[in-house]
């Protein structure tokens, strides 16, 4: 996540929600089913701002515990701890460390509390598309296929990285990633 997207306000987050679902909803919907582009703006405008409202919660919550585990740093120590966070070199200011270190370790433990959610809700997603190409559904059907697939491998690659990120951050072994992670 961007860091003007950790520090922008409930709002911002839903607009860009919301107008990215809905421009792909609406082109979906033009190209795939086809409606008419009246038809299909109405439709992306809908889901869209449904999808941008109902997410806003989720991801706000999320952003919360972010900004939390790294304290009170200022904008651009925030930034590079988040950016530590997920990779790259290791930051020499301990403060920034530290930070990195409890953000990652957040981060592993939103992905251990929703992993088994997103891994079963992907892998139906992947097979239901699959039977509806395989029933002559157009090929525009492949996208969730191919979304679905990389979530799971996401799912699957993505807390092992955060926990060796945090052994690597940790500079006396104080922040430990959660068990059963």
């Amino acid at each position: 996540m961007r860091i003007y997207l950790l520090t922008s306000p409930r709002w911002i987050l839903g607009v860009i929600i919301g107008l990215a679902s809905g421009i792909l909803i609406g082109l979906v919907a033009r190209f795939d089913i086809p409606l008419t582009w009246p038809e299909a703006l109405v439709c992306g405008a809908v889901i869209g701002s449904l999808l941008g409202v109902t997410l806003v919660f989720s991801v706000d919550r999320q952003r919360r515990q972010l900004r939390a585990a790294a304290g009170d740093l200022p904008p651009q120590m925030l930034a590079a701890a988040h950016r530590a966070a997920g990779g790259g070199p290791i930051p020499v200011d301990a403060d920034v460390r530290g930070a990195a270190a409890k953000i990652a370790a957040q981060q592993l433990l939103f992905l251990r509390r929703n992993r088994s959610t997103f891994i079963v809700f992907m892998t139906v997603l992947v097979v239901s598309t699959a039977f509806n190409v395989l029933d002559g559904f157009g090929w525009g059907t492949m996208v969730p296929i191919v979304v679905g697939a990389a979530t799971i491998a996401f799912g699957l690659y993505w807390p092992r990285r955060l926990r060796d990120r945090i052994q690597q951050l940790s500079v006396d072994g104080h922040t430990q990633p959660p068990d059963n992670a």
